[in-house]
């Protein structure tokens, strides 16, 4: 977590704006080297490590997103490893810099944003209360002017008043992102925003309704990349599941901003 602050001020937002719970910080480049160095020392020899940038917003604490990134790409290298970045940004902050690195050094890049103007800037305002979308969309066009990274993925937060989902996922797609998916609020400062018992029965029928709409898709040959369907039939195919819906402290570890 590089930087425990953000620019936003997202109403369902679990981590009270990226300071969690405590005063807006910033990660120093020696604490990300030294969580970079244990990374590579205690992975396993023979696997590939991926080394995440979270917030609140990491672009908020760029210059170390960006040495972090070299540094690593460096160590691991040293150490015969291969390693792989990601990131999770509100998208409000990119600049052609950083889509150079993105693309260099091909990050998995996730990007928040809950639908068109109007639905996103309902639940995703700045902290002047002005909205974000045409900002994400700014972000964008410099990812594709500059660099896009290796893969570029939406997400969309649902709460129990986000109407229907299809219309929101139609216009996430057409953005350009090569996959977009849905998360629900399970816990929000404002318990008006977080899914209780009876919420999920009407979202399950909006995600069966989107997953109709990529199943027709796929049927006729054209791509739909609807990310939460793609991962379920993936699972279907290798007769597998995930266990856990988070994998912390077991396939991941996190670094706070103190180390």
């Amino acid at each position: 977590t590089v930087a425990q602050a953000c620019n936003m001020g997202c109403g369902y937002c679990y981590a009270d704006e990226g300071r969690f719970g405590g005063k807006a910080r910033l990660m120093s480049l020696e604490v990300a080297t030294a969580a970079v160095d244990r990374l590579i020392a205690e992975s396993k020899p023979d696997g590939d490590i991926v080394l995440g940038f979270m917030g609140g917003e990491p672009l908020l604490n760029r210059t170390v997103v960006h040495g972090a990134t070299r540094y690593a790409e460096r160590a691991a290298a040293a150490a015969g490893k291969r390693i792989r970045f990601s990131m999770t940004t509100n998208g409000t902050l990119i600049t052609p810099e950083d889509a150079v690195l993105f693309a260099e050094h091909r990050f998995s890049l996730a990007v928040s944003i809950d639908g068109d103007r109007t639905g996103n800037d309902r639940q995703r305002p700045m902290h002047d209360g002005s909205g974000s979308y045409d900002r994400i969309v700014k972000g964008l066009t410099i990812l594709e002017r500059h660099g896009r990274p290796n893969h570029l993925s939406a997400r969309l937060t649902v709460t129990p008043r986000s109407g229907t989902l299809a219309p929101a996922l139609d216009h996430i797609i057409g953005l350009g992102f090569d996959s977009a998916g849905f998360a629900a609020v399970l816990d929000s400062p404002d318990p008006s925003l977080a899914f209780g018992q009876q919420d999920f029965a009407r979202f399950l029928d909006e995600m069966i309704a989107c997953g109709r709409i990529a199943l027709k898709h796929l049927m006729d040959g054209r791509s739909y990349p609807f990310a939460n369907f793609e991962t379920a039939l993936n699972e279907i195919h290798r007769g597998t599941h995930r266990p856990y819906p988070c994998g912390a402290g077991a396939a991941y570890l996190s670094a706070s901003a103190e180390g």
